[in-house]
């Protein structure tokens, strides 16, 4: 049987909330496609939005402006956003709780 045509499969959570927390250590902003749209993921995006930057969904991109003061991230229940958030957060020299 031949098959014609493409498929669109939904984003992986894991790999998605990566490339997000990646976004911080850019030194300009990224574009990212084909992001879940999980809860945990979610939980990233807030978690970024903190440090200051923003997703636009329509344009699938993470833009970049100066990393705020905020100091507390709330990874709802996303162990791997936490995981992840904490080496990067060190790496950065800023005080913060998860």
């Amino acid at each position: 049987m031949k098959l014609n045509g493409s498929i669109q499969l939904e984003g992986d959570k894991s790999i998605s909330i990566r490339m997000i927390l990646f976004s911080i250590l850019s030194g300009q902003g990224s574009k990212i496609g084909n992001i879940s749209k999980s809860r945990d993921v979610l939980s990233s995006i807030r978690c970024i939005e903190k440090l200051g930057l923003t997703y636009d969904n329509t344009t699938r991109r993470i833009n970049k402006t100066p990393i705020s003061a905020s100091n507390f991230f709330d990874c709802d229940n996303s162990a791997t956003t936490a995981r992840l958030l904490i080496g990067i957060l060190c790496g950065l020299k800023i005080p913060f709780k998860i």
